[in-house]
């Protein structure tokens, strides 16, 4: 008779664990469909952030950003929102500048989650114009690590002049 109640123990002792096993995979499961969840509602909020920035490009109401080159090696940035004027940013180092521009886009709602499309239009045929690039290259540069959705393409007019364009 004892030797049957160990006998017993032993396999409500075995069932147990297979319990225990079967409540640990099916708790890794659980998690790992919340995880998974949780990755497709960012994803869908990521997607309507990006149709977002896409209306707006399409729509023309975009941030651009303009060189306006100006005497002895100066240059500012004019930054527009559609046809409004929003700021002038003075030539200076890369992270004021950038400071700047991301102080004016937050002032027009953008936030860090946001997608942003930009334009950045220039004329390289200007004096000055490539140390100008350079600078405001390093400013996008910087604007990308705090903004992990902006985007910016780069209009050379001088590439247009003499065409029927």
């Amino acid at each position: 008779m004892e030797e049957q109640a160990e006998q017993a123990l032993s396999v409500a002792e075995h069932r147990l664990e297979e319990a225990d096993n079967t409540v640990a995979e099916a708790e890794k499961k659980e998690a790992l469909a919340e995880e998974k969840l949780a990755e497709a509602e960012l994803a869908e909020e990521r997607a309507g952030q990006n149709v977002d920035g896409i209306i707006a490009f399409s729509q023309g109401a975009n941030i651009r950003i303009r060189l306006q080159m100006k005497e002895e090696r100066g240059w500012s940035l004019m930054v527009y929102q559609g046809e409004e004027l929003l700021l002038e940013i003075e030539k200076s180092s890369a992270p004021e500048m950038a400071e700047k521009f991301s102080d004016i886009i937050a002032e027009v709602g953008y936030s860090e989650e946001d997608t942003l499309l930009c334009e950045f239009i220039f004329n390289g045929t200007e004096s000055g114009t490539n140390s100008a690039y350079h600078t405001v290259n390093h400013m996008f540069e910087l604007l990308k690590n705090e903004y992990g959705h902006f985007f910016y393409s780069t209009i050379d007019l001088s590439v247009f002049e003499g065409s029927d364009m």
